[in-house]
C-alpha cells in the first residue's frame, strides 16, 4: 500500500466519523424536540395564534436571522461550531394581543456529543443563566426550560410610589 493510499484511508475514516457523529447529533436534536412535545402534552402539529400573526407550532428548532430575530430552520441547516451544533428553541404559549405578557420563549441551546455513546452536553444560555446539563434522556433539560418560563411569568409585585 503506498503511503498515498493510506492516507486517503485514514481521511476517508475521519470523513466517515465525522459524518456519523454529526448525524447522532441531529437525531439527538429531533429526538429532544420529540420528547419536549410530549412532556408539555402537546401534538406534534399544535399551533397557538400569537398577536395577530398566523398559529405558531408551540415547540420550533430554528436560529436568528440577521436583525437577531428567531427563524424555523431545518436541523440539517443549522449552524456548527467544532463539536456543536447550535439551535435557537422557540416555545410558544400565549396569545396577549396588548402585548403585557409573554406569549413565547426563545432559548438559546448548544448540543454535543460526549466520548461515552448516547451521552449529550446541552448548554441553554437564557437572559441570565448559562446551564449545561448532560443528557441520556431529556427529562432535567424540559424541565429546566418549562420552569424557566413559568418563573419569567409569575406575576410580580407592584411597588408603592
Amino acid at each position: 500500500m503506498s503511503k498515498f493510499t493510506e492516507l486517503q484511508a485514514a481521511y476517508l475514516r475521519a470523513t466517515s466519523f465525522r459524518a456519523s457523529y454529526w448525524e447522532g447529533v441531529i437525531k439527538t436534536v429531533q429526538s429532544f424536540q420529540d420528547d419536549l412535545k410530549s412532556y408539555l402534552g402537546v401534538t406534534g402539529d399544535q399551533k397557538v395564534e400569537v398577536q395577530g400573526l398566523s398559529p405558531q407550532p408551540v415547540v420550533s428548532i430554528g436560529w436568528f436571522n440577521q436583525v437577531g430575530s428567531f427563524e424555523p430552520w431545518a436541523i440539517t441547516s443549522l449552524p456548527k461550531s467544532g463539536d456543536d451544533l447550535q439551535f435557537a428553541l422557540r416555545l410558544v404559549f400565549g396569545n396577549d394581543f396588548n402585548g403585557e405578557t409573554p406569549a413565547k420563549e426563545v432559548f438559546t441551546l448548544s448540543i454535543r456529543g460526549e466520548p461515552e455513546p448516547a451521552l449529550w452536553t446541552v448548554t441553554v444560555k437564557t437572559d441570565d443563566d448559562v446551564r449545561r446539563i448532560r443528557v441520556p434522556g431529556f427529562l432535567e433539560l424540559n424541565e429546566y426550560l418549562v420552569n424557566s418560563v413559568i418563573q419569567k411569568l409569575k406575576p410580580k409585585t407592584l411597588e408603592a410610589p
